[in-house]
């Protein structure tokens, strides 16, 4: 059975591609599976210094990606 897009059906707009934005915000879990390290790892790095801090977004704790990638440049 085909599924339908909006692409396929007349009349339609096509939707566009959007691109991960550069300001998105990650959890713990996005983290660590984005660096390949546990949550333990994470937060004894952060506490040394040797990884970014995160923000508090409400009751959240979220790492802004564009903050992880700025900080994985100056690794190289």
């Amino acid at each position: 059975m085909n599924s339908l897009t909006s692409n396929d059906v007349p009349g339609t707009m096509p939707k566009p591609f959007l691109p991960a934005a550069a300001d998105e915000f990650w959890t713990i879990k996005h983290l660590c599976a984005y660096l390949k390290l546990g949550k333990t790892s994470i937060w004894d790095g952060v506490r040394r210094g040797r990884i970014p801090k995160p923000v508090r977004i409400g009751g959240s704790t979220r790492w802004k990606r564009s903050t992880i990638e700025a900080w994985e440049q100056t690794l190289s």
